[in-house]
């Protein structure tokens, strides 16, 4: 009986040492190693506006949105403004983590971003204060599709505001 307990002794220190929380208590937060996952950007954030946060001084646009500019304004005087105060709230005092896709013509990150789990563009898709950007991802198409049945932000009954990127018979300037 004891020759058994000695050859299981080594297997359970083993499964007991191993647990993943041991790996983060002494690495830090590990994130794991799947497909082609770019770098991870995480830290408090900051909105520079409606599609752009920085971390530690580093902007970062959110993945595959487009909002319009602080400048440009709608027809009932609804600004791109708005977009970067709901950002700045949903961002406020929280840990963002940021997957980076790519980087964009400027040479800056291009991630998908979250807090816990509410991904960041999305949720500024279906409130309204971005368009999904169909010319780099399909992503946010069918949360678009939501926040025009909801009649949210930029899709309010009788407000024009479609940014000249955007504009179509179903978006008219």
């Amino acid at each position: 009986m004891r020759r058994c307990y000695r050859k299981l002794l080594p297997a359970v220190a083993m499964a007991l040492m191993s647990r993943p929380a041991c790996a983060e208590d002494l690495y830090g937060r590990v994130v794991p190693s799947v497909g082609n996952l770019g770098p991870v950007i995480e830290g408090e954030a900051s909105a520079v506006d409606g599609d752009t946060v920085t971390i530690r001084l580093q902007p970062i646009r959110l993945h595959g949105i487009k909002v319009l500019e602080h400048d440009h304004s709608c027809s009932d005087g609804w600004t791109g403004g708005k977009a970067t105060q709901f950002l700045s709230r949903l961002i406020a005092g929280q840990i963002v983590t940021c997957l980076v896709q790519g980087r964009d013509r400027n040479q800056r990150p291009v991630a998908i971003c979250s807090v816990g789990n509410t991904d960041l563009a999305e949720a500024m898709v279906l409130n309204g204060f971005a368009l999904a950007d169909t010319f780099s991802s399909q992503a946010y198409r069918r949360t678009e599709q939501t926040a025009k049945a909801l009649g949210a932000g930029y899709h309010k009954p009788g407000r024009h505001c479609a940014p000249a990127w955007r504009r179509t018979d179903e978006h008219p300037s």
